[in-house]
């Protein structure tokens, strides 16, 4: 049986091992030790080092796919937000409320009413009254509709903050580990 003289890599003892060896564990230190064998030489490599490394490649990676699905979910929501939000007049982009939709059907209401009622007091052809209910209408059945697309929007908001948040925490653990 071939054997071979090494030298443990841990705290320098003497080893002789089978040559068919791939592991061993140093008889004076404890040490858990892999065999080593290229053409120049043949040495040992304590395992525990190789695991430490394997184990922060893991984390590396884990914390890599974590900041990759954090940019991926922006970027979704940054597509998905564009079909919710409302245009200004200037161009401006507005995102829809719930609140702010009540205020415009409110400001139509009443702009159509004090419409009729100086149209009225004034004696102007039923025409000029009649307007003033369309406008109000139209308005607060625009502000209805968009009811729903605010409210979708908002609950779609909640869920990407939220999701956002976890992997947020998840990347703090994963750095704080590391």
């Amino acid at each position: 049986m071939n054997v071979l003289s090494l030298t443990c890599n841990h705290c320098g003892a003497s080893l002789e091992v089978p040559k068919e060896t791939r592991f061993v564990t140093c008889q004076y230190c404890s040490s858990r030790l892999e065999v080593k064998q290229t053409p120049g030489a043949i040495y040992t490599e304590v395992l525990e080092a190789i695991d430490e490394k394997t184990e922060r490649i893991v984390q590396d990676l884990e914390l890599i796919k974590l900041q990759n699905r954090l940019e991926q979910l922006d970027r979704e929501w940054e597509m998905e937000k564009e079909q919710y939000i409302l245009k200004g007049r200037q161009g401006e982009a507005m995102a829809p409320t719930r609140r702010g939709l009540v205020i415009v059907a409110a400001i139509g209401g009443i702009f159509g009413l004090f419409w009729i009622i100086l149209t009225i007091a004034m004696g102007a052809p039923l025409f000029f009254p009649f307007f003033g209910l369309v406008v109000a209408a139209g308005v607060i059945a625009v502000c209805i509709k968009a009811m729903s697309g605010a409210r979708i929007y908002e609950r779609r908001k909640r869920d990407y903050d939220s999701e956002r948040s976890k992997i947020l925490e998840r990347i703090r653990e994963r750095g704080q580990a590391g």
